[in-house]
Formats: structure tokens, sequence, C-alpha cells
């Protein structure tokens, strides 16, 4: 979607007119009665069906219980395909879906929860994609600071929330505040994405898969790069690091491999000199990338929080730490103290840090403690039985 079809679909003429489409389905829709057995997963994170949705679900599938579910991905509800037929009958059924359903799983913000009401009994449950508490979001977030009316919208629809999951008591303040909604609807269960992290054989298994499908990674060491999104590289070709200097300057025992957001996905070009030591491989999984890689070189983003559990090292490309700090997100703890690995501001610096191969793996280890504070691999069934029903056997 480009910046002018952008301005476009956020433009307040069509946001009124998705508002009075979506309220008008709703009004229709609340006739039929809620079905106690359907589940929604909302997973707006990402076109595929990933992160905490997917644990949730395969572990519901493995548990057996029996429930009609109901997936709806990003792919479904692109703004940009608004006014096609198709999008106009998809979103008529997804809102049937959320009319009717007695549960709704959600990985992210969801505008229309801004725009409608849900009915009296439906559970609205956040299990938000981020781990544990770093750059601001919600109510806190700069980017929604900066509109009162977005800041309203925004707030409207998180505030429906009846649960929201997080991996710690110490972040359950800052999620009840950027959600605004009551603190008693907190759950500190744990991450359910983050339970295979505890599981030795599934990750054997998915690493195998992974260099069986990728044998030029087989016996190199393997280094992660994957960066936040921002909102002005989704056009960039190229990446903050200088490969070239990078990969001349490390050992040839390494491989780098980077994973973009999905909306920067396919657009990074990489040089053809390149070719043998640097893959992109946005397209797979981030938590399959996490398990084979030795070094994960990142900045603000909260996949720190499972990485952590591995207790592997981190090194922190902080590039445009003050700008994104003080202009685009800002974060909830000083950012030089919380995280757990060196910081890094230029290319020079990274490659200093892996060559040094020197890690702080007790600062790792009491990271992942503190905001995985079960440590147990047992987040999606604390879910099942302690959020979703609340009594185990309810169906």
């Amino acid at each position: 979607m480009d910046i002018i079809m952008k301005k476009f679909l956020d433009s307040k003429p069509i946001y009124i007119l998705r508002v009075i489409l979506n309220r008008l389905s709703f009004a229709i829709f609340k006739v039929f009665p809620i079905n106690t057995k359907k589940i929604v997963f909302l997973n707006f994170h990402s076109d595929n069906f990933t992160g905490n949705n997917k644990a949730i679900y395969d572990e519901m599938i493995k548990q057996k219980w029996n429930l009609n579910y109901v997936m709806v991905s990003n792919s479904d509800i692109r703004r940009e395909y608004t006014f096609r037929i198709k999008k106009i009958i998809t979103t008529i059924k997804i809102n049937y879906n959320i009319c009717t359903a007695k549960y709704i799983i959600v990985n992210d913000y969801y505008s229309l929860f801004s725009m409608c009401k849900l009915r009296k009994g439906t559970e609205l449950i956040q299990v938000w994609h981020g781990g544990g508490a770093f750059k601001k979001f919600g109510k806190d977030s700069m980017q929604n600071m900066a509109s009162a009316e977005i800041m309203k919208r925004n707030m409207r629809g998180h505030g429906q929330y009846t649960k929201v999951i997080v991996s710690s008591k110490e972040v359950a303040p800052i999620y009840a505040n950027a959600f605004g909604v009551d603190i008693k609807k907190i759950y500190p269960i744990g991450i359910p994405r983050a339970d295979i992290f505890f599981d030795s054989s599934r990750m054997e298994k998915i690493k195998t898969s992974l260099l069986d499908k990728y044998p030029y990674l087989l016996d190199k060491k393997i280094i992660l790069y994957a960066p936040t999104y921002r909102d002005d590289s989704r056009y960039n070709e190229s990446l903050a690091l200088n490969l070239e200097y990078l990969m001349e300057r490390i050992s040839d025992n390494y491989v780098f491999v980077f994973k973009m957001h999905p909306f920067e996905r396919g657009k990074i070009k990489i040089d053809k000199s390149l070719s043998s030591k640097v893959f992109d491989l946005s397209h797979e999984e981030i938590n399959d990338l996490l398990i084979i890689a030795d070094i994960l070189i990142t900045d603000y983003s909260s996949i720190i929080f499972e990485y952590a559990i591995l207790q592997r090292p981190m090194i922190f490309f902080a590039y445009d730490l003050e700008k994104y700090e003080n202009e685009i997100r800002g974060f909830y703890y000083n950012y030089t103290d919380f995280v757990p690995g060196p910081i890094a501001y230029t290319t020079e610096e990274v490659v200093e840090l892996i060559n040094k191969n020197e890690w702080d793996f007790e600062i790792i280890k009491k990271f992942a403690i503190r905001f995985n504070e079960h440590f147990d691999g047992k987040a999606t069934d604390r879910f099942i039985k302690e959020v979703l029903f609340e009594e185990e056997g309810k169906f």
C-alpha cells in the first residue's frame, strides 16, 4: 500500500464509512444467538497463523477441546482491499463470526473494536504479539499521543478487552495502563508461543527441518538480524548494517540471516558478492529462526524476551536510539541499563563485539527469569485452564 493509498484509507470520510458498514453488520448479526463453542482467532500481526494464537490452537487440539475454531489472518482484513467485492464478503463473514462467538482471541490492535461494541457475554482476550514490555505501546505510544482523535479511537478498542495475558507480574501495570483496563483483567501466566523454548525435542525437530531446507547453514555459526519495524523504513532496499564491511571482517565460519517485518519483506537487496554468506529468511517464522541462531542482533524488538530463555548472546544495534526514543516510540525502561547485552551504534562496533566473543550469560539468565517468571514452558496450558475457561472440563 503506497503512501497516497494509506492517506486515503486513513482519511476521516473513509473511516466514517467503515464505521457505518461495520456497525450495520453488527446490528444485523446480533440477532443471532452466541455460539458458546465458537472461538475466533484474530491473527493480525502476520499473513500466516502464528505466534500465541497458533500455540494456543495447537494445544487445544492436542487436549481435544471440542470447539468450533475460526481463524482470521492479516491478509483477510487488509485495508487496501476495502472496496473490493471479495473483501466486503470476507468482512461480513468475519463480523458474523465475531458477533456470534463466545470467545475472541486477538494478538494486536484491531480497529473494528473501536467502531463496534461487543455483545454482553463475549470474551475478548488480548494475547499481545510482543512479550514483556520494551518499547511503548497503546496509550503510552508517542504515535498515539500525537493525535487526540486517534488516541480516543484506539483506547475505545483496547478498553473492550475482558482479559489480557502478560509474561510476568512486573509488566502487568504497564499493560493495564497502556490498554486502559483494570489490572484485575491482567493475567501474568506467561507467553504461550515461548513454551517451545523449554521443549528440547521440539526445538531439535525444527532445527533439523530448517537445516535440511537450507543446507548452506549446516556447520555454520548463524547470526540472526531481526530489527524493529519503522514506518519510515518500509521502502528501504538496504539494511542499516553495512553487510559488506561486516562479512569481510568476521570469521568465514559465520553466515548472516535476516528477518524483516512483513511490510518490509522482499524489499532488501543483497549484493551478489554476498550471496553465499547472507540470506533473507524473512518468510520463516521468527521462533524457528531464534532456535537456530547462535547470535541475535536486534534493536528494540520484544523478541529479546523469548531469545533470552535460550541464554544465547545478543547485540543491540541501536543506530537511531535517540530518534527512536524521543520521536518515534519511547521505552518503558532506561534503554542502556535495560538490555541484556552490549550496545553497538555502528557496524564497526558490531564487528568488534562479534570478534571479541565475550558475553555475560548471567545477565541474560536473570533477564529471562525476570520477564518469564514461571519459566516452565506451561504458559499455553495455563492460558486454557486459567484464562480461557477458568475451570477445567467446562465442555
